[in-house]
């Protein structure tokens, strides 16, 4: 039956159905990602997270310079701000559930720079699948981790968004918001380079 649209379709209609969409898969895929966190004990990467998380801390208790030299001065510089938020609350064991769920968020939220992109060139309903597929990737797994791939997942998208609104409109702005991204993309995670 014409009349009767079905919900996909009511979802491109109205904008502000796919926002909400939006949203909720970003919050499903927080809930997910985070329950999925929950399976990994303790560090995995040795000697990476413990790197990042001893920067993490350093991050909030020291101050950010003391992360631009000495041990492990090549291992990121925004990445400890992100995880630092719960690990200097406390000992690693009683903030761990805390920063798996930060970065379960974290993580998920690359879907909106995907879906933003993707909504200029498709239908939403094409949209929501690529944002979908954004986060069905088995990279979110590291939001169990103490890696920078946690903050550089959505850094990533997120630049690579602005470097194609940069290359459309040709503005000094987006130019300059290109390079800013870039050089957060760097500080992350230096294979950004």
């Amino acid at each position: 039956d014409r009349g009767r649209l079905d919900p996909l379709a009511r979802l491109v209609r109205r904008p502000d159905l796919a926002l909400a969409a939006l949203a909720a898969l970003v919050g499903v895929s927080t809930l997910v990602h985070w329950v999925a966190a929950h399976r990994f004990h303790g560090l995995w990467i040795i000697p990476d997270e413990v790197i990042y998380a001893r920067r993490a801390v350093t991050f909030y208790h020291d101050g950010p310079w003391h992360l631009v030299h000495g041990q492990g001065a090549g291992y990121g510089v925004l990445y400890p701000g992100l995880a630092g938020i719960p690990l200097s609350l406390g000992s690693f064991a009683s903030t761990d559930a805390w920063l798996k769920a930060l970065q379960a968020l974290t993580m998920s939220l690359a879907a909106i720079p995907v879906f933003l992109y993707c909504r200029r060139l498709m239908d939403a309903r094409y949209a929501l699948a690529a944002a979908v597929l954004t986060l069905a990737s088995p990279l979110l797994l590291y939001s169990g981790l103490v890696m920078t791939e946690v903050l550089y997942y959505p850094l990533a998208a997120l630049t690579l968004l602005a470097i194609a609104l940069a290359i459309e409109t040709g503005s000094r702005r987006d130019q300059a918001i290109v390079l800013v991204l870039l050089a957060a993309s760097v500080l992350t995670r230096t294979q950004a380079v």
